[in-house]
């Protein structure tokens, strides 16, 4: 499938690139429209844009939005059996996994975050993949969500995450965060 991934500085000026893969992206000054298999989706912010993305030698914009959607479907692929999020479809699962984890973006301070209640991931997982600087620790008390965690740490190779299975009301964390969050 052909995509093409626009940002657009105002509704008259366009700049853009175009991409193999299954997705096009463009931003309208704040709100951001993914376009997925001919669907799209809005959400506000700026979070998988080429602002703020790692560039350089780091994983660049097109390649995180691939990431993202690869995530998407190994969290569909785990939630057979598993069933790690009540939303089954893809399409559903941009708008309400992806663009609500990302739309906290250009919100977070530097330093350590932590995801309490993380769950399938959400929203850490889609951070730490765009903010790769950000050290991101995932918190929850379920074994079989944990194994799905790893899994994705290990296949998106995320050094900057790590899960823990623990209670939040009895956990002692080894060191400080400048953010906690969760959904």
């Amino acid at each position: 499938c052909k995509g093409r991934i626009f940002i657009l500085a105002s509704p008259l000026r366009l700049l853009g690139q175009t991409w193999k893969g299954g997705i096009a992206s463009t931003q309208y000054e704040r709100v951001l429209i993914i376009e997925v298999g001919g669907r799209k989706f809005k959400g506000a912010g700026s979070a998988t844009t080429c602002e703020g993305l790692p560039t350089g030698r780091r994983a660049g914009p097109l390649i995180v939005i691939k990431q993202l959607l690869d995530y998407l479907a190994l969290l569909e692929k785990w939630n057979k059996v598993h069933n790690l999020t009540a939303i089954r479809d893809q399409h559903q699962m941009v708008s309400t996994h992806l663009l609500d984890s990302l739309a906290v973006l250009p919100h977070l301070p530097g330093g350590p975050l932590l995801d309490v209640g993380t769950g399938a991931g959400l929203p850490g997982i889609p951070l730490a993949m765009v903010r790769q600087d950000l050290a991101v620790t995932l918190l929850d008390n379920s074994q079989k969500r944990l194994a799905f965690l790893r899994q994705a740490i290990a296949d998106f190779h995320l050094g900057n995450v790590q899960a823990v299975c623990h209670k939040v009301e009895t956990w002692i964390p080894q060191m400080r965060f400048t953010c906690i969050i969760s959904r």
